[in-house]
């Protein structure tokens, strides 16, 4: 390891003694033939390995290098490299094009490694206390909240894999993080007018239900048991209870590309894809990912040699897909700082919503003249167009149903509007609504409200108005209804 050559701090130090000042006027002539040899084999500046000039295909990365920094190891004929305890971040590209690389330790239980670290290295096998899953920050983030959810759930054991599967899904981004709404359980959170969830935490515990669901179905001796663990992983791909029946049904034991392939084949009647990067090349068939266990696990540190070979070409031709650019027309709205400004033509891009103040966000279309809706942006291998359509909220109007009186209270029923999310009530002792005015709203789906803290013997004006939220979780009102009145007892 050369911070700087030996013969620098040699000069450096005879110039104090000599009481040189002029270092402007000899510095380049001092200091120019204090370069970095090619000789030396590692090139360390402020804690980062920036250059790796050896020929030795075992390496051993001194101590003390904190960063593995951008190509260091890049097109080197490496076949194992130790880094040091002291590594917290390995750099885009660090290993780049490395074919002969097998192994790499990282001792460190805390190091953040770029998603691109080992681009082009299909069977290379990481251990160490770091695990090889690379996290971004917006994934990171939901860790503890996955953990906690997982506890609950029972399967606090899994909590790694379950942040392999969110990372492959969304890498953090948006707010169906599991992608799962159309999974078994999602109906029974609330959604958005597109169908969408409302937080990410709902589609966290919803992906996770489904995880368990699968393993009620498939058992799994435990977190280690990954041979098991990629049939549930398939089943959330294609659909848990098909494709474990159909496992079940055909007496196979267990997760196989081919077996995972003839169920893609069966459920597309024999389509594939039709982009034409080098994955659909490989032969997918038009239904989810047959290698969907591969791309989760590849995040885990059990990773083992069985996904070299075509798996590993997998991989390879992933990061070489082609990549094309989505223009959003947002037509009035602001866009949503998770959408993606880029897809592959093997990665299917969710859209998420966009967000105007006073309107409910009805799709994207892919014309301008808002009549052909997507849903997601899949494999047609050019740049993409998508249009916002906006539509002003339709609020009917509301009316007083039933006015029960008790001690101090009212409760009024309301009729039920399906334009709606909830309803506002306002009580006051004069017509205008000006004298001891109180009000309510109900929750989301509720026609219902209660009024306390009366005054005894009073009559009370009432009017009821409905309201729903628009694209920015803001609500928006109808017109009051009429005025009824009843006295409290």
């Amino acid at each position: 390891m050369v911070e700087e050559p030996l013969r620098c701090e040699e000069r450096w130090r005879s110039m104090r003694k000599s009481g040189v000042c002029m270092l402007l006027l000899i510095g380049l002539l001092f200091f120019a033939p204090c370069t970095v040899h090619a000789a030396v084999p590692f090139v360390v500046r402020n804690g980062v390995l920036e250059k790796y000039n050896g020929t030795q295909t075992h390496v051993v990365v001194p101590n003390g290098v904190k960063t593995i920094d951008v190509k260091v190891f890049a097109g080197k004929k490496v076949v194992e490299v130790e880094l040091p305890s002291t590594v917290t971040a390995v750099r885009a590209n660090a290993f780049a094009e490395c074919n002969e690389l097998e192994k790499v330790v990282i001792p460190g239980a805390d190091v953040m490694i770029a998603s691109n670290a080992f681009t082009g290295c299909g069977n290379v096998e990481i251990c160490g206390a770091a695990s090889p899953a690379v996290f971004g920050a917006l994934a990171e983030q939901y860790r503890d909240t996955v953990a906690g959810i997982a506890e609950e759930q029972g399967m606090g054991a899994y909590t790694d894999l379950i942040m392999d599967v969110l990372m492959l899904e969304s890498a953090g981004r948006g707010v169906d993080v599991m992608q799962c709404k159309a999974g078994r359980y999602s109906r029974e959170y609330p959604k958005t007018s597109a169908n969408e969830f409302r937080k990410p935490e709902d589609s966290i515990e919803c992906g996770i239900r489904e995880l368990k669901y699968g393993m009620s179905l498939w058992p799994v001796n435990g977190p280690g048991d990954l041979e098991n663990f990629k049939v549930i992983l398939q089943g959330y791909n294609f659909g848990m209870a098909g494709y474990i029946r159909y496992l079940q049904t055909n007496g196979y034991s267990g997760w196989t590309e081919a077996n995972a392939a003839a169920y893609a084949k069966r459920y597309c009647k024999g389509r594939k894809y039709t982009d034409k990067n080098s994955i659909a090349r490989l032969g997918q068939w038009r239904y989810g990912c047959s290698w969907y266990p591969m791309h989760v696990l590849k995040y885990h540190v059990s990773l083992s040699r069985e996904f070299a070979g075509r798996n590993g070409m997998a991989f390879r031709e992933l990061e070489k897909a082609n990549t094309y650019p989505v223009t959003y027309t947002l037509n009035g709205g602001k866009n949503s700082t998770f959408n993606a400004s880029s897809y592959t033509g093997y990665i299917d891009v969710e859209l998420l919503e966009p967000t105007r103040k006073g309107y409910l966000f009805s799709g994207w279309y892919s014309d301008a003249d808002l009549t052909e809706r997507v849903e997601c942006i899949s494999g047609n291998g050019s740049r993409v167009r998508v249009y916002a359509k906006w539509t002003k909220p339709q609020i009917g109007a509301a009316g007083i149903s039933r006015v029960a009186a008790k001690s101090k209270t009212l409760v009024i029923r309301l009729k039920t509007l399906k334009s709606v999310s909830g309803y506002q009530v306002m009580a006051a002792t004069d017509s205008k609504f000006r004298i001891n005015k109180v009000s309510a709203s109900t929750g989301i789906g509720k026609n219902e409200v209660t009024l306390n803290k009366l005054k005894r013997g009073k009559v009370y004006y009432l009017r009821a108005r409905g309201w729903c939220l628009d694209s920015t979780g803001k609500k928006v009102y109808g017109a009051w209804s009429k005025a009824v009145k009843k006295r409290v007892k």
